[in-house]
């Protein structure tokens, strides 16, 4: 996090993040952190939002998984409360067995369709795609 701020201050713009899970526990399977946690990941892009830099979310989509109740619900709670710019969805290319194995059964899937209205039902201000957009020109720096 001191890193993020640091960056913040030397004009960072904008920050991206990947995720694949904002449930800290699945997150932790997916990505193996080392040297840094969830909170580190969740307080970074805090600091960058206090900072004014735009956070665009990569979220690795699985469907099955990105699509479950559980993942959907703590997505949205996490995307409101970070104030996320965009969310750019990412397809996640894995063997679903070697990923089944390591996460936990959940609740039902709704299908991605579903989950894509209910992001743009439930996060209108944010930004739904799969691509970075400029929030500063060289004029304004």
């Amino acid at each position: 996090t001191e890193g993020i701020r640091k960056l913040c201050r030397a004009r960072l713009d904008p920050m991206r993040v990947t995720i694949f899970s904002c449930r800290q526990e699945n997150y932790n399977i997916y990505h193996r952190p080392k040297n840094y946690r969830w909170d580190d990941v969740s307080n970074s892009v805090s600091s960058a939002k206090e900072a004014g830099i735009n956070v665009s979310v990569n979220l690795l989509v699985f469907p099955g998984f990105t699509d479950r109740e559980e993942e959907i619900e703590a997505l949205l709670a996490w995307a409101r409360q970070k104030q996320v710019d965009m969310i750019q969805l990412r397809n996640l290319n894995i063997d679903p067995d070697l990923l089944f194995r390591h996460v936990p059964q959940g609740g039902t899937a709704m299908g991605i369709n579903n989950f894509l209205y209910l992001l743009q039902q439930e996060l209108p201000a944010v930004r739904i795609g799969s691509y970075t957009h400029p929030v500063r020109t060289e004029k304004a720096r």
